[in-house]
């Protein structure tokens, strides 16, 4: 939250400190409204039970930072509400970070962008590419093919990407803080 207000801040006030257009940042909701009236809140997801909470919700978009840390149940009641009735002007959508793990139920999903060396990283020519997938009757189906998949199962696939990424990708982390490569790596 104060990552976002000090990274947003120079979009809502004027170069006197005035607040531009319809913007606004509430403390108490942890909402920030931009000028034109979009606006963003941020929340927490801390448990499974969490999810809960957004039952009934209309989520544009969810952004969900260290992913590997929530449950296949918090992910699938997000992508249930992951709807809007300004979809035709903003397309909805989720994004995560994570440290894949192959204990993890989201490595499923990665695990075709990896080589096939058994090393576990990630094959530099599939990264970001679109790849389709189903989920029936709580299992995954995913393929590079959309019409495959759509053919099999008489659905319409969505799309998913991963792309990888490492420390030395983060130039801004890299040159605030050099040392914290020598952390990671001890």
């Amino acid at each position: 939250w104060p990552a976002a207000k000090s990274m947003y801040m120079p979009l809502l006030k004027d170069d006197n400190g005035k607040w531009i257009g319809k913007a606004h940042i509430s403390e108490q909701d942890k909402i920030i409204t931009f000028p034109s009236g979009a606006r963003s809140k941020f929340a927490y997801c801390l448990y499974p039970k969490d999810a809960d909470a957004y039952y009934g919700a209309e989520l544009c978009k969810v952004y969900i930072d260290e992913f590997q840390a929530h449950t296949e149940y918090t992910f699938n009641v997000l992508r249930s509400r992951n709807r809007s009735t300004c979809a035709k002007t903003i397309p909805r959508g989720m994004r995560f970070t994570l440290n894949p793990s192959p204990t993890h139920f989201m490595f499923e999903w990665i695990e075709p962008f990896l080589l096939t060396d058994d090393s576990g990283f990630p094959d530099p020519e599939l990264g970001g590419k679109v790849r389709y997938f189903l989920i029936i009757k709580d299992v995954l189906y995913t393929s590079w093919d959309r019409e495959e998949l759509a053919e099999r199962f008489d659905k319409q696939p969505q799309t998913y990407t991963y792309v990888p990424a490492t420390l030395t990708n983060n130039k801004v982390l890299m040159e605030l803080d050099p040392e914290y490569f020598d952390v990671l790596d001890s």
